[in-house]
C-alpha cells in the first residue's frame, strides 16, 4: 500500500515546501513525519 502527498499542483495558489522530515521505520512499514514545512510562491 502506497500513500502520496502532493506539493504543487495546478489548482493551488501556493506551493508547500518541506523543511523537516522524521522517517519512522514500524515493523515492515516506514513513515514520514512532516515536522516542518512552509508555503512558498510558485516557481
Amino acid at each position: 500500500e502506497y500513500h502520496t502527498f502532493v506539493v504543487s499542483g495546478p489548482i493551488f495558489k501556493k506551493r508547500i515546501n518541506i523543511l523537516k522530515v522524521e522517517k519512522i521505520t514500524r515493523d515492515r512499514h516506514c513513515f514520514l513525519d512532516i515536522l516542518e514545512c512552509e508555503l512558498a510562491e510558485k516557481l
